[in-house]
């Protein structure tokens, strides 16, 4: 279980199935953050360190639909369904070293946007 964010690029344990231990790393920590609709939540874009798995944690006060901007691409995630108020989504994504990760959303609205990386070692 990932506890409480403690700050961006300190390591956290993160019990991984089948593995002896992980470490993951907070790389973006944003916490009700005012947005304007379809612009990048993150103020830059994050380069992924190495090959690994990103948990993204979401939540909003508005519904809507959450993109992720890949490498400049942007595309839906969560099949383009919209996610409603107040529930923290979780999606886990496969990362490749250097590619560039940011989120969009549909409406503008308050976030909080965690994002941890856990590198496959």
């Amino acid at each position: 279980m990932i506890s409480a964010p403690q700050g961006l690029g300190v390591p956290i344990p993160v019990p991984v199935t089948g593995a002896t231990s992980a470490t993951g790393q907070i790389l973006a920590n944003e916490t009700n953050v005012s947005i304007t609709a379809n612009t990048n939540i993150l103020s830059s874009n994050i380069t992924i360190p190495a090959y690994g798995i990103v948990a993204v944690y979401f939540t909003t006060n508005t519904s809507g639909v959450l993109s992720a901007v890949i490498n400049g691409v942007t595309a839906t995630i969560n099949q383009g369904g919209t996610l409603n108020t107040g529930t923290w989504y979780e999606f886990v994504m496969y990362a490749g070293q250097g590619m560039t990760l940011n989120f969009q959303f549909s409406a503008s609205a308050t976030v909080s946007l965690i994002v941890v990386f856990i590198p496959l070692a």
